[in-house]
């Protein structure tokens, strides 16, 4: 299991991921100062990522570290900046090789996603490297019995046939190793576009899910404002009830004093010896 290195740099964050073996890698973290960087010395043996997260106003911090850390350029870098400092870096930092830049909103689980990602693209970067080593090795060995072969052969004019077909096995071993070379050429560019398509796809889900918590919020607002309305109808019901009910106790006791006085009225008039009106 290969042995893959990330280095995490930042002003005192703690790694933002919960990290298991993936695959044929064995991962170690390695936590270092921002400041420290510079002090940085991969082992060339391993595989190397480094994770950086930068703070709030601290891109000219960040653009002057990657001028002062030359040595890591080799090696993938995945910087997590503001959302403040994101766009200002798409642009200072677009010539920076192997850096990959993100917003600090992205979410663990996509983040994992693209180290691994990283990891991949690191593994088979080697590989390509150590088919060109051993390519130029083979070449080497070649390139010195060919030299044997043709001071040999040049002695004698009866093998010229043989000659002439070592020449065209040379020119065919020549193409061999150069179509090797844009192939794997080819195959680091076609890894690098993968990388950057995951990338813009991984951003895009998380601006829809943004878009989507947002709606889900804008709902419940909708709906705690239709709870209040109607929360409100079944109070003024209440009180117009409350109205009603009263008015209804007032009428009912203005006619009991009415009927009262209108008995007090027949009573007096008895007393003074008037006569009783209808």
């Amino acid at each position: 299991m290969q042995l893959s290195r990330i280095w995490h740099a930042s002003e005192g964050r703690k790694f933002p991921l919960e990290l298991t073996e993936t695959g044929q890698f064995r991962l170690e973290v390695k936590e270092v100062d921002l400041g420290s960087l510079a002090e940085v010395k991969p082992d060339k043996d391993i595989f190397h990522v480094f994770l950086i997260q930068g703070e709030n106003g601290g891109l000219g911090k960040l653009t002057k570290l990657f001028r002062s850390t030359r040595h890591l350029d080799e090696y993938p870098r995945l910087v997590i900046l503001p959302a403040e400092d994101y766009r200002q870096a798409q642009v200072e930092l677009a010539l920076v090789s192997r850096t990959y830049l993100l917003e600090d909103s992205i979410r663990p689980q996509n983040l994992k996603i693209l180290l691994e990602l990283v990891l991949q693209q690191e593994y088979y970067r080697h590989l390509v490297y150590q088919l060109s080593r051993e390519s130029r090795q083979q070449n080497a060995v070649f390139d010195n019995l060919l030299t044997l072969a043709r001071s040999e052969l040049k002695q004698t004019s009866e093998e010229s046939s043989a000659y002439k077909s070592l020449l065209e096995f040379e020119s065919s071993h020549h193409r061999f190793s150069e179509n090797l070379r844009v192939a794997m050429e080819e195959t680091m560019n076609l890894k690098n576009m993968e990388m950057l398509s995951m990338k813009s796809q991984l951003e895009a889900i998380e601006r829809l899910s943004d878009y989507r918590t947002q709606e889900i919020a804008d709902v419940r607002k909708s709906f705690h404002a239709a709870e209040a309305v109607l929360d409100l109808s079944r109070k003024e019901n209440l009180e117009r009830d409350k109205i009603i009910n009263a008015m209804d106790r007032l009428r009912l006791y203005t006619d009991k004093e009415l009927l009262d006085l209108y008995h007090e009225n027949l009573e007096l008039r008895k007393r003074l010896g008037y006569p009783i009106r209808e």
